[in-house]
């Protein structure tokens, strides 16, 4: 509601603590997403502002975009380890356009990197490879 997205993704698509029986860094509220929204966790792409909650979308099988609300470098480095796809300051950042369209093409699919592996640019593999 804050973020003003719901109209965007409708009230029945947002899951909250209360629809969990375990709160993050357990994988629950990523799976329970997945369910309503009768997908894969691996056809999501998570946007999480913590390590907590990198880990917990991670362990479910998510790809992962951190978008960081602590700019202290060192968690930003951990941002970095936990596994993310690629980490934005903003949502007005001129590569979060061309990451999504990197990810949303036919022909393309995620390399997601290991838990501790940095996401590096080109880390997106064609699918016929």
């Amino acid at each position: 509601e804050r973020a003003g997205l719901l109209p965007l993704v409708g009230a029945d698509r947002v899951v909250t603590a209360a629809d969990v029986p375990r709160l993050k860094p357990a994988p629950d509220v990523y799976l329970e997403t997945a369910r309503r929204l009768g997908r894969s966790p691996a056809d999501q792409l998570v946007f999480e502002d913590s390590v907590t909650g990198i880990r917990a979308a991670r362990s479910a099988g998510c790809s992962v975009v951190a978008m960081p609300t602590v700019s202290d470098p060192v968690y930003r480095r951990s941002i970095s380890a936990a596994g993310v796809l690629a980490v934005f300051s903003t949502w007005h950042d001129p590569g979060l356009p061309r990451l999504l369209d990197r990810l949303l093409a036919p022909a393309e699919r995620v390399q997601v990197p290991s838990v501790g592996q940095p996401w590096r640019p080109g880390s997106v593999a064609r699918a016929d490879d």
